[in-house]
């Protein structure tokens, strides 16, 4: 980031006193001042596989992307949450699902499980100037509603 915040130009010195000279000409500011959009949007997990974009307004390519999705199943509590940033090379992705009593199941990827061993969400995650790019790939039958909240930072 540029910053331009003194500038002045240096006078010369002639016969009657210094001549050329502008001063200070104020505070102009930084260049390339990042921007952050978030909103929330969902899944239903009993979609076939495929794409799903997710606007995210930035008007430019994202420097990355975080996606946060929470689900809570109608049997036996089941729950699961799962977080996924991308920096336009890399995925990193952290899934807990709770499956019913007090048993924890955690994976590195980006997966939406709330149908405990009927089925599987997995997406992928890349972006655009335009849309964060979930592709999903679903596994078997799973049921259920999963909440999104994603933020995109250029």
């Amino acid at each position: 980031m540029a910053n331009t915040a003194f500038q002045s130009t240096q006078g010369q010195q002639g016969a009657t006193g210094y001549t050329g000279y502008t001063g200070y000409t104020g505070y102009t500011g930084s260049t390339g001042s990042p921007t952050f959009k978030n909103g929330g949007t969902t899944k239903d997990a009993a979609d076939a596989s495929g794409t799903q974009n997710i606007a995210h307004g930035l008007g430019a390519v994202p420097k990355y992307i975080r996606i946060t999705a929470y689900g809570v199943g109608t049997a036996n509590g089941l729950q699961c949450i799962t977080f996924t940033v991308y920096n336009g090379t890399t995925q990193s992705s952290i899934s807990i699902r709770r499956t019913g009593t007090s048993t924890l199941e955690t994976t590195q990827t980006f997966v939406l499980n709330l149908s405990n061993t009927t089925g599987t969400q997995t997406g992928a995650v890349t972006f655009d100037g335009t849309n964060i790019i979930i592709t999903w790939t679903k596994v078997n039958s799973p049921t259920g509603t999963y909440y999104l909240l994603w933020e995109a930072n250029s």
